[in-house]
């Protein structure tokens, strides 16, 4: 098939009520090619169907699309407004039963399902707090984890409204014993997880995906240093697959700016305990030795220590668990070699694994390749650790 060809991996979406193959044809003959998203009915079932046949369906479609895997159950579109609440908790409910499903749910605060007018700051508080009051309630109920909030898309010059607003969400979330993660751009952070730890980190600032006008190798290695401050950033750090997003409207056209090695150094120098992965699992199984990195890594670390950098030129981060450490280095668009005293060890020998790029790696050049090295080391030894232009190194040195 021609969209396999030029890079598609997951069919969306599977219509069981329109002309075209039936999902039994997609997966006999596309599973090998495709994942598959969607197949339940939101324009009639949903909205209109009995409880049993909506049980029914989801059932057949789990039994038929994610035999051997590959199935994403989703709605066939973006439900409508004559989808009730209540219809939503039932299909959640079902795939629960069947899935043992557990959410973390996303909550924007313009939604066309309640149609909230947000076009006046006086209404805003009013009405998104009794919604978020009632959804966050229903959120519970349900058994979410948690939710990512954000997407302001109408917000007004009344920023305290919006401060006020989002604490608030936070409050209520850990009423309901929920975590949170705040998306785009709803406040700047303002050291709330001293009060309210359930929120676990926020996206305050740029990521790859803005790379067209506000990211590239030097803000990789600035944003440590001061957005870094405010606690863990949600930034979607560790792309792998670095050459396919040109067509993007904020991506550069020269794809995004690192390498597969320095996006990895990201997820560790860039802390958040709810790691948010953008790019898909076939893309990791391909180089599953460097994603071991980021499999490995724990929630949360015992200690983390400044090893070096300058804002703008490079950094280097180490985080322990336990007796065994994560060391991630990034460097601007000059490459560099930066000596690593492991003086931070205890005295006895250590197992290795060093990632690092290759001598021809570069962030718009070469971005996909590196090498792997297994050795052993021990205290005050020094590594002497390269770096490509827009790349980094990570190592990981565990206690024998």
């Amino acid at each position: 098939m021609a969209d396999r060809e030029i890079g598609f991996e997951v069919f969306n979406q599977v219509q069981s009520g329109v002309p075209g193959p039936l999902p039994q044809d997609m997966k006999d003959n596309f599973s090998e090619m495709f994942a598959f998203w969607g197949a339940i009915d939101q324009q009639n079932l949903l909205p209109n169907g009995s409880v049993e046949e909506l049980e029914h369906d989801i059932i057949e479609e789990i039994s038929i699309l994610d035999k051997d895997g590959g199935y994403m159950i989703a709605p066939m579109h973006i439900l409508q407004n004559d989808v009730s609440p209540e219809r939503v908790l039932k299909f959640i409910e079902i795939m629960q039963k069947t899935w043992g499903l557990q959410a973390i749910l996303l909550f924007n605060a313009v939604s066309p399902l309640w149609e909230i007018n947000l076009t006046r700051s006086q209404q805003i508080y009013q009405e998104v707090y009794l919604l978020g009051f009632w959804l966050l309630r229903t959120f519970h109920e349900w058994g979410a984890a948690g939710i990512k909030y954000g997407f302001l898309s109408q917000e007004t010059n009344d920023r305290k409204t919006f401060v006020d607003l989002t604490r608030e969400i936070t409050r209520l979330c850990a009423k309901y014993r929920m975590l949170v993660d705040f998306h785009d751009n709803p406040v700047h952070p303002g050291g709330e997880e001293r009060t309210w730890p359930n929120r676990i980190t926020l996206e305050y600032c740029h990521g790859q995906q803005d790379s067209r006008k506000s990211f590239g190798p030097e803000i990789a290695v600035t944003v440590p240093f001061i957005n870094g401050l405010s606690g863990p950033l949600d930034m979607a750090n560790g792309y792998y697959d670095l050459n396919g997003l040109q067509n993007r409207s904020k991506v550069d056209k020269n794809g995004l700016n690192s390498t597969v090695v320095g996006e990895t150094a990201r997820c560790l120098i860039n802390y958040s305990p709810l790691m948010i992965l953008p790019d898909n699992g076939d893309v990791y199984n391909q180089k599953k030795d460097l994603f071991r990195f980021i499999r490995d890594m724990p929630d949360t670390w015992d200690e983390t220590r400044f090893l070096g950098g300058e804002p703008g030129e490079f950094i280097v981060i180490a985080r322990r668990s336990g007796r065994n450490w994560f060391v991630a280095g990034n460097t601007n668009d000059k490459a560099r070699r930066v000596d690593l005293k492991l003086d931070f060890l205890e005295g006895r020998e250590y197992n290795l694994i060093r990632y690092q790029d290759t001598k021809d790696s570069h962030f718009q050049k070469n971005k996909e390749s590196y090498e792997v090295h297994i050795g052993s080391v021990v205290k005050d030894q020094v590594l002497t650790l390269p770096m490509a232009p827009g790349g980094g190194f990570c190592i990981k040195i565990i206690a024998e």
